[in-house]
């Protein structure tokens, strides 16, 4: 039986998982290091590292060598210039066909002896950027692997913004026939991190995070609310009131000040780049992390129910891998 490696490399994490010919995961390998390491010591070798560990790693739980794998599909901020290779993003609109053609192969023996297939990342436009139109670019390294995977859920027939919520939300935008039109950005998740555990408003939340298990659908909308009427930046602070004196608990402030860093994500929505001016009502499909997905789908519900929004659970936890996989076989690799 023959293998291959998934490697998912972002900015604090790279995650490798060994799959079996019939697509089936056999074994999975992490370390706590990412492009940020590199940034910060100006040095590779801190990833290189963390990269053969996992590879190697990966071999004892299927008593395997590396003659049994074929190779490592690549994706995420791995191709990055802080990443193993730089891979120049390609530009949207882009399908699966196009990302299938724009991988990569690499030989990289410093590391292991299979060659690497690297996956390029999205950006919006070729034009040159300026200071009038900087708001047009955007770029994507991994998500594109993600919405390849996600596609097998979606209909393709209609214009679609896909929300995959994070430490930076993607808001991507697919047309009818499912080719990535690009996408936009915003910092809702670690902007939401750095309010709740390093702002004067950590006393109020107690450093408590917003979660799944503690979603409270009231104080998200009223948190929303707030931030629509008053701004990010005096709804934020609403929140320390509220927990001094009007007594809210700690995650109660928690799903508040969630409420708050979305009201920016509805008007990324509300002002999309690709469909609002051309006067095209997308379908919306909420998917990825939560309670961020739970909350902007209650918030949509409340202020556009008219809207058609989608909750997605995603089919799989392993998107990232799963997508790069389909791209792979189109591709002829496995």
């Amino acid at each position: 039986m023959k293998y291959y490696i998934t490697l998912d490399g972002g900015t604090t994490n790279t995650r490798t998982i060994l799959w079996n010919d019939a697509g089936e995961e056999c074994g999975h390998a992490e370390r706590p290091v990412g492009i940020r390491d590199v940034a910060t010591t100006g040095s590779k070798q801190i990833l290189c590292a963390a990269v053969q560990e996992c590879v190697e790693g990966l071999l004892p739980q299927q008593h395997i060598s590396f003659a049994d794998i074929s190779c490592i599909l690549s994706a995420g901020m791995i191709t990055s210039d802080l990443g193993l290779y730089l891979l120049p993003h390609l530009a949207a609109p882009v399908g699966k066909k196009e990302l299938a053609t724009g991988m990569k192969k690499v030989l990289m023996p410093e590391i292991c002896p299979v060659p690497f297939w690297f996956v390029p990342g999205i950006k919006n436009t070729t034009e040159k950027i300026t200071l009038e139109n900087f708001a047009e670019m955007d770029i994507m390294r991994g998500e594109e692997v993600e919405m390849v995977a996600l596609m097998e859920q979606l209909a393709s027939d209609r214009e679609t913004i896909v929300v995959l919520p994070g430490s930076h939300s993607k808001f991507i935008a697919l047309d009818k026939q499912q080719k990535i039109l690009g996408c936009e950005t915003a910092m809702t998740g670690e902007i939401y991190s750095l309010l709740v555990t390093h702002s004067i408003l950590s006393g109020a939340t107690d450093k408590i995070y917003a979660s799944k298990e503690n979603y409270n659908k009231q104080m998200c909308l009223k948190g929303y609310e707030t931030g629509r009427k008053l701004g990010m930046g005096r709804a934020a602070f609403s929140t320390r009131i509220l927990k001094n004196f009007a007594g809210i608990s700690n995650t109660e402030a928690a799903n508040f000040l969630l409420g708050v860093v979305l009201s920016s994500d509805i008007k990324v929505l509300e002002e999309n780049t690709f469909f609002a001016g051309r006067g095209i009502k997308p379908g919306i499909v909420l998917t990825g992390k939560e309670p961020f997905r739970q909350g902007l789908y209650d918030i949509l519900a409340m202020i556009h129910p008219a809207w058609q929004v989608s909750n997605v659970e995603p089919h799989c936890l392993n998107m990232s891998a799963q997508g790069c996989a389909i791209l792979a076989k189109l591709r002829g690799i496995i």
